[in-house]
């Protein structure tokens, strides 16, 4: 039994999803940050203040890591019978040289 091709490409919904969970991360991390040449003491007074939102801004950034690895797994998955022999072609051993171009055989 077959899959619909939308059950199959539901992987691809996790790239976009990747992103948002980065930039959300990286604003959640560098908010309200201290200045640029800020001392010791007010970098850690920054630290101690916005802990939670630190740390939420970090787990977000790490679970667009983990969605990117997903991402990346699927799209694996997805080009791999390009790679694989086609028997249509004789001068080819497979169809990955000649996707990117669309050539055909």
């Amino acid at each position: 039994m077959s899959t619909p091709a939308s059950d199959n490409r539901r992987w691809a919904l996790i790239g976009p999803l990747t992103i948002a969970l980065w930039i959300v991360g990286i604003i959640l991390i560098n908010h309200n940050g201290p200045a640029d040449h800020a001392s010791g003491s007010e970098i850690l007074a920054w630290y101690k203040s916005d802990t939670d939102t630190i740390v939420l801004g970090c787990w977000l950034f790490m679970l667009g890591c983990l969605g990117f690895v997903t991402f990346v797994a699927g799209s694996a998955g997805a080009l791999r019978p390009l790679s694989e022999p086609d028997p249509s072609c004789r001068g080819s051993p497979s169809r990955a040289p000649q996707w990117p171009a669309s050539s055909g055989c």
